[in-house]
């Protein structure tokens, strides 16, 4: 079984995960809070999917295929520390839509983001941290920096649409 992984929000509201966008028209309160991580990187909410209608970034969800205990395991080998667990929540690939999903294969800081139609077949290159990550996060930690991009470099699924959790367990690490 292929799994994907999305981390539950802090203050969840309900069963159901939106994009943020659509969060705005559901709960003003909670969009300023998720909207704050995108403080002076504004053009980011900006950036067009190709690959799902033309759509917003903020018109989609966030998923990847790394499990919370093996992203856990290697942000720590970096060498920070977690005060709470990775949550997320597990989806089963067999219950989404791939017409709806995209993955971004190359993201860098202030490069162009490489989009790809997501294929199953190639869910195990998606499951693993990239070494740029893992050197990325050292290279941070080393000039102390305490909060650095945590997915930067991993394949990012995108989801075009809403996610029910209802039936989702959730996974902590």
């Amino acid at each position: 079984m292929h799994t994907l992984y999305h981390a539950v929000p802090r203050n969840m509201a309900g069963t159901v995960l939106y994009p943020l966008n659509q969060l705005l028209d559901v709960d003003e309160t909670l969009y300023q809070m998720h909207a704050e991580k995108y403080t002076g990187r504004e053009r980011v909410m900006r950036r067009r999917i190709p690959l799902l209608g033309n759509c917003l970034w903020n018109d989609v969800l966030f998923l990847t295929a790394v499990h919370p205990a093996q992203f856990r395991k290697e942000f720590e080998a970096a060498g920070y520390a977690r005060s709470r667990p990775f949550r997320a929540f597990e989806f089963n690939i067999t219950a989404l839509d791939c017409s709806r999903m995209a993955v971004i294969t190359k993201m860098r800081i202030n490069e162009p983001v490489v989009y790809e139609p997501f294929d199953p077949s190639h869910f195990d290159e998606y499951a693993v941290i990239p070494q740029a990550t893992r050197d990325y996060w050292r290279e941070e930690r080393a000039v102390g920096q305490e909060r650095p991009f945590l997915y930067l470099h991993i394949p990012h699924i995108l989801y075009r649409g809403t996610l029910d959790t209802t039936t989702s367990s959730v996974v902590e690490a």
